[in-house]
């Protein structure tokens, strides 16, 4: 018999003590703990309780242990940490079908979408790689796509980013005009609402027909009277659209719609209607015809606006000349990264054509441009 001393936040209550089973079914009990914190965005509680079973296991469950802490990383929004970590797990425990997967996702968010192209088919529709381990073919195709938005990167000057926990909190941290429009979030993924700055257009999005989320528009007048009223049928995607912002041209629409998250384990991949997007939630451009009042064909935004992760809202203000972006890249479980960037109307082009260097402008990691320039030229 051995003791594993921890202490968790169970609930509202905090519940320290010293819990005494036979060791091996103590020691799956607490990593499955851990699990559990980590699926629940639990993260402090989770590093917690793996230090004390690192401290009392010593290399008892090493790769275990390890991989949770690679989670842990992933989670708290750092890809690369966690891809670096894997390097330290056995041979034999990187057989795991789940710790390959884990290592496709991992080479993904970290922009490692080259590693992923040598994947070579295998049945059912997956890839496998040189060792053991399937692969949804949608992310190599994913990939694929990726590695080209990588090539066309175009440079984008961010000049400050804060972190929200909610979405709702942008309407008071954004940092731009009114002349933006409005933007409400309720509590549901049905409560987004854009209005224009002037009042006389109205964007939503929320369940249609056909059980996906799609974009719905009200114009009225000055005094409130609806002109037209109707869902935005041009702009169906494959996977829904949500979020929609326009521009104060009045005439480009910006949204997001799902490509397919690709998670730790890749299990979003597997099934499900998707956009052609490069992963998570894409940002979408189109265009309203001034003839017809209809939208074209949406276009997917190239990088760095879209990345990996989810990318879901794209501001410009004209009056400040600036913009805002907000994604989950490299954000804590649960929060989002928001980055004020200077508006160009052309897309200029990065000063570099070393594909490595691109990839750092392509994910704004580092986003201060200053620091991006520094390492070009040290480089």
């Amino acid at each position: 018999m051995r003791c594993i001393k921890y202490s968790l936040l169970w609930g509202v209550v905090l519940l320290v003590g010293v819990v005494c089973f036979p060791l091996k079914a103590q020691v799956h009990s607490a990593i499955e703990r851990v699990d559990s914190l980590l699926s629940e965005g639990s993260l402090a509680e989770a590093a917690t309780l793996i230090d004390a079973l690192q401290e009392e296991l010593g290399d008892k469950k090493q790769d275990a242990l390890l991989l949770r802490e690679i989670k842990l990383s992933f989670l708290q929004g750092d890809p690369y940490t966690a891809l670096a970590r894997t390097s330290a797990l056995s041979k034999k425990f990187l057989k795991k079908e789940e710790v390959r997967s884990l290592l496709a996702a991992l080479l993904y968010h970290s922009y490692r979408f080259e590693d992923l192209s040598t994947l070579q088919e295998a049945p059912k529709g997956k890839v496998k790689s040189k060792g053991n381990g399937y692969f949804p073919k949608r992310l190599l195709e994913q990939a694929e796509r990726a590695e080209r938005l990588v090539e066309s990167a175009q440079l984008l000057e961010v000049v400050d980013s804060f972190t929200v926990s909610h979405l709702e909190d942008l309407r008071h941290a954004s940092g731009l005009s009114s002349e933006v429009g409005e933007l409400s979030f309720g509590t549901g993924t049905e409560d987004y609402r854009y209005t224009t700055a002037l009042g006389f257009e109205t964007f939503t999005h929320r369940i249609g027909d056909d059980g996906k989320n799609h974009i719905f528009y009200v114009k009225k007048t000055a005094s409130g009277e609806i002109l037209e009223e109707r869902e935005l049928e041009e702009l169906h995607l494959p996977g829904g659209e949500y979020f929609p912002i326009l521009r104060q041209d009045g005439q480009s629409i910006l949204f997001a719609s799902p490509t397919g998250a690709i998670d730790l384990d890749l299990t979003a991949q597997e099934n499900g209607d998707f956009s052609e997007g490069i992963g998570g939630l894409d940002l979408y451009m189109s265009r309203r015809d001034p003839h017809t009042g209809k939208f074209q064909v949406p276009t997917l935004l190239g990088m760095p606006f879209n990345s990996p992760s989810d990318d879901l809202i794209l501001l410009y203000d004209d009056f400040y000349h600036v913009g805002l972006l907000v994604t989950t890249r490299f954000a804590r479980k649960g929060f989002y990264n928001c980055y004020r960037f200077v508006m160009s109307e052309t897309a200029p082009p990065l000063p570099t054509n070393d594909y490595e260097l691109k990839k750092k402008y392509a994910a704004l990691r580092p986003w201060r441009l200053r620091e991006q320039r520094a390492q070009s030229i040290a480089e």
